[in-house]
């Protein structure tokens, strides 16, 4: 049990805090909360899925929102609260089964999935599009069945075609928002020990 204050100390105390330092105080660590949040966002998003271009972590940001009654903070990817605007981060996090099912080609019956003559060292498409390559075929299924685009000099396959794909949940994210609130309960009932005594 802390030391026995008295009721002169005990008064001076509740005085400043109705001054807003306490509120301050609060405020001041759930900044350093929502940092150590964002930083857990982006060590989860290195470990996976592969970092191809690191926008993914880039675009990760936590906010602090200070309202009368309370102080909110939140994380966000893919370009909401600044950062690079990455439309694939909430798939990343949640997986195809946490935004309805699996991706599926807007327009057409495939999907066309780059295999390494058509990837560059990042491990993406080094053309936006199968079109863009003039000199491709349809050539032999592959294993599983799937069309393949292939070179019509070499025969060496560029794409696979497939009609869906199914992409499992990394939750970055949401791993990084669980630590966050653990350390946010630890963190500001020692503010408000250190604030109040």
């Amino acid at each position: 049990m802390g030391s026995a204050i008295t009721i002169e100390q005990f008064s001076a105390r509740m005085a400043l805090l109705s001054s807003g330092a306490l509120y301050s105080a609060i405020l001041r660590e759930a900044d350093l909360i929502g940092r150590f949040g964002r930083s857990q966002m982006i060590a989860n998003a290195t470990k996976k899925p592969k970092v191809r271009s690191g926008r993914l972590r880039a675009s990760s940001a936590y906010v602090v929102k200070s309202m009368p009654a309370k102080i909110t903070i939140g994380l966000h990817a893919g370009g909401m609260t600044g950062g690079t605007s990455v439309k694939y981060a909430k798939v990343q996090d949640v997986g195809t089964a946490g935004i309805g099912g699996p991706i599926t080609p807007k327009r057409g019956k495939y999907l066309a999935i780059p295999l390494d003559p058509a990837r560059q060292a990042t491990g993406t498409a080094r053309a936006p599009s199968p079109r863009d390559y003039p000199n491709l075929r349809f050539g032999p299924r592959s294993r599983r069945g799937n069309p393949l685009l292939v070179d019509e000099a070499s025969g060496e396959p560029y794409f696979v075609l497939v009609r869906s794909v199914t992409i499992p949940p990394t939750y970055y994210m949401r791993n990084a928002f669980y630590s966050m609130r653990d350390r946010a309960t630890v963190r500001l009932s020692s503010v408000l020990r250190d604030e109040v005594g």
